[in-house]
Parts: C-alpha cells; structure tokens; sequence
C-alpha cells in the first residue's frame, strides 16, 4: 500500500523505526479520501503522482504551492487539499501545510464577510437569538469572565514586553478593554475560540460551559452569548479592570477575584456563587450552539444551495 511506503520512508528520514509523533488530523467529510493515502480519491493525476515516490513526500515542502494550484485546477478545495496532505507528509513539512493552512483560512474568512448569501443567513439567525429569552448567558457568565480577564491580562502584558522604555498610560489600557466584547477586533476574537457545550442530559446535569477550541470560529449563537456576556461584565468592572491594569500591581488570579467575584456579586451566575437555577422549560430545550470555522460555513452553505 502506498501508505505503507510513505511511513517507512519517513521513519527512515527520522533515523529510528518509531512511528511519526504528528497528531492525525482527519480529511473533512465534505472529501471522500482514499484508503491507501489519505488522500481526496479526485485528486489529479499530476496530485497524485507526486505520492508514489517516498523521496518526493519527503522533499514536499517545494511542491506545496504547485500541488495547491493543480488541486484548484480541478476544483479541489484548497482547505480540504491541505488537511489531507496533513496526514500524509512527515512531521518535518508539517509547520509548512498548517501555515498554509492558516493563510487559506484567513483568505476565506475575508471573503464570507462579504458574501451576501451567508450575512443573510447570519442576520436571520441572529433576528430569532435576540428574541429567545431568556439568553444562557448567565449560565457561563463566570468561565466567560475568566477567559476574558485571561485575555485583558495578556494584553497589557504584551504590550509592556513590546515596549519596555515606554510608559503605559491608562488610555492605552482602555483603548485595549474598548474592544475586548468585539469579536471581530484582534483584541475580541478570543471570543471566537470557545465552544459553548450543554450538557448531554440537562435534566440530569443542568449546567452550560465553555471549551476553548484551539482554533477561531465563524461568529454563531455562542459566539453571541460570550460577547453578551463580555458586555455585561464590562458594565459591573469596566473602571476597576481598567485601573488595575494599568497599576500593574494585581496578579492575574487577583484580578479574577476583583472583577468575576466581587464586582459580579449581584449578577446571576458570578464567580463565587452557586450556578443558576435552570428552568424547567430550558432543561427541556436542546439548543444549537454550532462551532464552524468560516471555510465550514462557506461549504455548508454552498451545499445548501445547491
């Protein structure tokens, strides 16, 4: 089998018989694959044949762009071409194929903000949020403060490591928190990196938390329940988490304590209280908390309308 000359030809690369350490990663659904290779069973004959040889996998990296444009040629997906390649070339291309990765990613997330068919589908999704009510907001109010004070804290970090003879001023912390809530500033997405879960029974377990993906999502109903409520924590902790910041003498657990426990005292589902009560009505409810990459949404779309 063709895989089978490929991992022998890498454990040879690597100098020892263990198996390659890099994580598999599977080709998406929306690709049928092949079981000798891993690989799309349409790829062109070009794609192709540049896997039947162990030494061209192992010298990939300067085919990447060629086996891209060929693959497009034929109508592949260049998203799906790469997460396939992934499984298919030795850890030592891999840094090559996830930065490609990354840069076919943003190109499509750029594109689907103008894409008038998935702003529709978006606003319409949205329309029916806003009038479901009560939100769950308050549900991961304490895990989201949290992560958002994580990232408030990261911020200000980064910004006194990358300017160490410059003084911090206070605007410039608040110019930092003003976009915090903002899912599609650089100082906001960390809101797009975290799933919001039901439980699988919430009869049994009624409780609603968040899980940080690794990867960033194409803003949905969590997505909006997340800058809900980053919104509502900014209105109890604004000043003081500003301040603070900019003193510089709070660690990042002191910080949390001050804005996710003091300051929420008086909001449902504050850090240092007991979880909310869920309704009986809402433990009946299965909600659709989708976690789609943008290159996800612009594929499942193109499905529907077909």
């Amino acid at each position: 089998m063709v895989m089978i000359i490929i991992i022998v030809q890498v454990n040879k690369c690597n100098g020892d018989n263990t198996p390659s350490s890099k994580p598999a990663v599977g080709v998406p659904k929306s690709v049928s694959s092949s079981e000798n290779n891993g690989l799309p069973n349409n790829l062109p004959t070009e794609v192709n044949e540049k896997f039947q040889d162990g030494a061209q996998v192992q010298s990939l990296q300067g085919n990447i762009q060629d086996i891209l444009e060929k693959g497009q040629a034929s109508g592949i997906d260049p998203i799906a071409l790469l997460e396939a390649l992934k499984d298919s070339v030795p850890e030592s291309e891999y840094a090559e194929i996830n930065k490609r990765l990354e840069e076919q990613k943003k190109i499509v997330e750029q594109t689907i903000k103008n894409d008038e068919s998935v702003q529709l589908e978006m606003l319409k999704k949205r329309t029916v949020f806003n009038v479901r009510h009560p939100h769950d907001t308050q549900y991961v109010l304490c895990e989201a403060c949290r992560a958002m004070v994580g990232r408030a804290h990261f911020l200000v970090s980064r910004w006194r490591d990358n300017h160490k003879t410059t003084k911090l001023k206070e605007s410039d912390v608040s110019a930092m928190i003003d976009n915090i809530c903002k899912e599609e500033t650089e100082q906001g997405d960390w809101i797009r990196e975290y799933a919001v879960v039901e439980s699988d029974n919430l009869k049994e377990d009624p409780s609603i938390s968040i899980t940080r993906m690794g990867v960033k999502s194409f803003c949905e109903e969590g997505c909006w329940v997340l800058e809900e409520a980053c919104y509502k924590i900014l209105d109890a902790s604004e000043t003081d988490l500003i301040e603070q910041l900019w003193r510089g003498k709070l660690s990042r657990h002191e910080l949390v304590k001050l804005v996710c426990e003091d300051n929420l005292a008086d909001e449902p589902g504050g850090c240092g209280q007991e979880y909310p009560a869920m309704s009986e009505k809402r433990k009946g409810e299965k909600r659709p908390y989708p976690f789609r990459e943008a290159y996800q949404v612009k594929q499942q779309t193109k499905r529907t309308e077909l």
